[in-house]
């Protein structure tokens, strides 16, 4: 994970050499897709076999989250978002988006 930038080996102690790992922004920015799998996978399990459940710290009320397009604020699982080939898509991506 160091070294794809989602954390950073820091030495906190010289004698004996010791390091911890932090997070870098862009491993703090896969929190909301750690989130939505999270509650993908508890939606799978009665409430009494889910082990940690998301909550809001100011009143303990359980969230769902949502991933919605911010535009139209539908959810992303909506049938009218479809992938589609982007500008670094090679001849392989892009022939199998354009069927």
């Amino acid at each position: 994970m160091a070294d794809n930038g989602i954390r950073e080996k820091r030495p906190y102690q010289d004698k004996p050499v010791r390091h911890e790992y932090v997070l870098t922004d862009f491993g703090r920015s896969l929190r909301p897709v750690l989130v939505a799998i999270a509650a993908w996978r508890n939606a799978q399990l009665p409430p009494e076999q889910r082990a940690m459940i998301l909550v809001d710290s100011e009143t303990g009320r359980e969230v769902q989250p949502a991933v919605i397009d911010p535009v139209t604020g539908l959810g992303v699982g909506d049938p009218r978002f479809v992938f589609s080939s982007g500008p670094a898509a090679g001849p392989e991506i892009r022939a199998r988006y354009t069927e």
